[in-house]
């Protein structure tokens, strides 16, 4: 069975239920953002689900406009690199946007073509500070290290 809601959809009352279950797992029902996680946590639950009214969203990501590319991103003053993934030519796009939350300045240091993320992600996951932050420094130069590592993957 596949159900299409999203949080605003649910009724009062399962609204209240996904509130306590988000609480429980250390969330909010809002940063779900995605229906195939409210499907199956409703229809674990046994909640009615009303058909919605307009197209559902079913992913949180858009369709790739272009080749994916993987960036490293080092705030100015701080040992803290970002490893994120972005479409097409739109490395510069992308650590644009990233400064408008940032007070320290954000750089691009690597911008490399292909699909890199996942695999840099659990490679440095020690070195992890918080979401797709890491703090590379006590292996080395983060940028040297990251290239290295692109190089390795690049390779297998």
């Amino acid at each position: 069975m596949e159900l299409h809601m999203t949080y605003v959809d649910m009724d009062p009352d399962d609204r209240a239920r996904a509130r306590a279950l988000a609480a429980r797992e250390g969330s909010t029902p809002e940063e779900w953002g995605c229906v195939a996680e409210l499907a199956s946590i409703a229809e674990a639950s046994g909640w009615s689900v009303p058909a919605p009214s307009a197209p559902a969203i079913t992913s949180r990501r858009k369709t790739p406009r272009g080749p994916l590319r993987t960036y490293m991103v080092g705030m100015v003053g701080s040992p803290l690199v970002k490893i994120g993934q972005t479409t097409g030519d739109n490395s510069k796009a992308r650590v644009s946007t990233l400064q408008t939350g940032q007070p320290a300045r954000l750089l691009l240091l690597i911008d490399a073509e292909g699909d890199y993320e996942a695999a840099l992600h659990r490679r440095f996951d020690a070195q992890r500070v918080r979401g797709e932050w890491f703090d590379l420094s006590p292996l080395g130069d983060a940028v040297e290290i990251v290239q290295a590592a692109i190089r390795d993957l690049r390779s297998s």
